[in-house]
């Protein structure tokens, strides 16, 4: 017996943390750069779910304002707006007007619990000639329906536009109201960032990346990173500088003042979140517009088509233990 108590010839206990593998270094070898591992958490509790385990989701979607250039008046937010139509959701509230119907899932309850909902403004970057400034809302809550907070964000949007009052945020949300959903379009995908996961503090206990690899190839990768994309930043932004420059020049000019434009037509510019001017016809307040049938209607529509798949799914499990028995005989 050795001085720990231990027979000799008898393995060491298994140290989950000295004895296991490098998973961040080998992650971050495997993975792009713009996706990096910092930490992981040996021994979660058995059954541990990342999705059912997960207390709130922190979600953020950035922006600018203005979202358009100088030229599209459209793109110019009212920030202050948004702002309150963004403290309506706070609260237990019920969402079916703010997400993409699935009638696969069958889903009858729109209930969702947000606890924080809020548009935030980052720090202004130095040099930056197109005097944009960023935002992002900032949301987290237990839970979220399928392209919910894209669904939120177009509503904020057309808030921030003036096309909508704040007040629209709170009536949507009133099924009373707004029965069932009004059509209208979500906003992009892109600048949309699932932000952080909350886990009960004693299912989880997390180990960052050993010293070397923070101190080395991992800090190397994310400056790299963030170096190119500065570059692109400061390139991008002198040439939407100089346009302007010469667009201002070219206003000035007598030659084009005496020009006549075409007489613009009627319609509205639309903000989605991906910069882009989308040109859409006359606007129709949401209170107007078109809305889908009855979530009860919608899912049964699809039971009586496809059938429950749930149903399906319990049929195979039986017949697949009967094989298995008939073969165990």
């Amino acid at each position: 017996m050795d001085i720990d108590g231990q027979e000799e010839g008898e393995p060491a206990p298994f140290d989950d943390i000295a004895d296991e593998m490098p998973y961040t270094a080998i992650l971050n070898r495997l993975l792009p750069p713009t996706i990096r591992i910092l930490a992981w958490a040996p021994n979660p509790p058995a059954g541990f779910s990342a999705r059912f385990n997960c207390r709130a989701r922190h979600y953020r979607y950035f922006f600018t304002n203005p979202m358009l250039s100088p030229t599209n008046p459209g793109g110019a937010l009212d920030i202050a707006a948004m702002q309150t139509a963004a403290q309506y959701f706070l609260g237990s509230r019920d969402f079916r007007n703010f997400c993409k119907l699935d009638p696969a899932k069958q889903i009858d309850n729109f209930s969702r619990d947000i606890l924080e909902a809020s548009i935030e403004e980052l720090p202004s970057s130095s040099g930056d000639v197109t005097s944009a400034k960023t935002y992002y809302f900032n949301l987290k809550g237990t839970a979220f329906l399928w392209h919910q907070v894209r669904h939120m964000m177009a509503v904020l949007f057309l808030v921030g536009q003036g096309l909508e009052k704040p007040e629209i945020v709170r009536d949507m949300l009133d099924i009373a109201r707004f029965p069932t959903k009004p059509m209208y379009e979500m906003a992009e995908d892109r600048p949309l960032v699932l932000w952080d996961c909350v886990f009960p503090n004693d299912d989880l206990r997390w180990l960052v990346a050993d010293d070397g690899d923070l101190r080395g190839a991992l800090a190397d990768t994310t400056w790299m990173g963030w170096h190119e994309k500065k570059i692109d930043e400061v390139l991008a932004g002198q040439l939407v500088g100089l346009v302007r420059r010469q667009r201002e020049e070219s206003e000035m000019s007598p030659v084009l003042q005496r020009k006549k434009r075409k007489a613009a037509k009627p319609g509205h510019v639309l903000v989605l979140g991906s910069g882009e001017a989308v040109l859409r016809g006359k606007y129709v307040p949401m209170k107007d517009r078109k809305k889908m049938r009855p979530v009860a209607e919608i899912n049964k529509s699809f039971i009586e088509r496809k059938g429950d798949w749930r149903e399906r799914r319990e049929l195979k499990r039986k017949k697949d233990e009967e094989e298995e028995e008939e073969a165990s005989e």
